[in-house]
């Protein structure tokens, strides 16, 4: 939020050439190209777009943005955002353990089952040595 608009007219920008690059490469055998322009262009021109909304909303509205910076810094909201980012974390936990079971199941190639298990083991590994 403290970034100028400058910044964000220059990723909207971007974000707009780079989906109208992606139309080049279009019909060639170069469309995996193609495609990463598309997502990267998109999200850079939605990404920007709402960051412009924000800040003119938040020039329009003093108060409110006052307001709202003040209880996102509350000590209550911070233990209530840790305890839901907490939550979310072991449902996605055991989430890819299941995605990893699914992948055995299918049959899939082992090095896509062992990333997927890597991934489960980096998780716990991180909450463990994050939680002491």
């Amino acid at each position: 939020m403290l970034k100028k608009t400058s910044v964000y007219i220059g990723t909207l920008i971007l974000g707009i050439v780079l989906y109208l690059l992606s139309f080049i490469f279009m019909g060639s055998d170069l469309k995996a190209i193609s495609d990463i322009l598309i997502g990267a262009g998109a999200s850079l021109f939605v990404i920007s777009t709402v960051n412009l909304f924000t800040k003119y909303f938040e020039q329009r509205n003093p108060a409110v943005t006052k307001q709202s910076r003040t209880e996102y810094k509350d000590e209550r909201s911070s233990s209530m955002r840790y305890k839901a980012k907490a939550k979310a974390g072991d449902m996605i936990q055991w989430l890819v353990l299941g995605i990893a079971c699914l992948l055995i199941v299918i049959d899939a190639s082992l090095w896509v089952i062992m990333v997927t298990l890597g991934v489960f083991l980096l998780y716990s590994i991180l909450n463990r040595v994050f939680y002491e």
